[in-house]
């Protein structure tokens, strides 16, 4: 199982989309790097699994626990 599964995750900013079918499984131990040019992403990538910021469309699983979906917000301060 992994331990963060992202699936179709999108972000967009007055009209401009910023990320678009994000798809990404990382298991336990791994190490990743999130590598772009300047307003590639990355920032907003890793505050919407931070849950700083809301996706629009798209889930993120953590630990096998769904903390963001379509109809489900779970607030940073609660993903324990």
């Amino acid at each position: 199982m992994s331990e963060l599964r992202i699936r179709g995750l999108q972000k967009s900013f007055d009209g401009h989309s910023v990320l678009h079918g994000i798809d990404l499984s990382v298991e336990r131990g791994t190490l990743l790097a999130l590598l772009g040019p300047s307003g590639s992403g990355k920032t907003t990538l890793l505050r919407l699994l931070c849950g700083f910021e809301r996706a629009d469309h798209g889930s993120v699983e953590i630990d096998g626990r769904l903390v963001a979906g379509d109809n489900l917000h779970v607030p940073s301060e609660q993903r324990h």
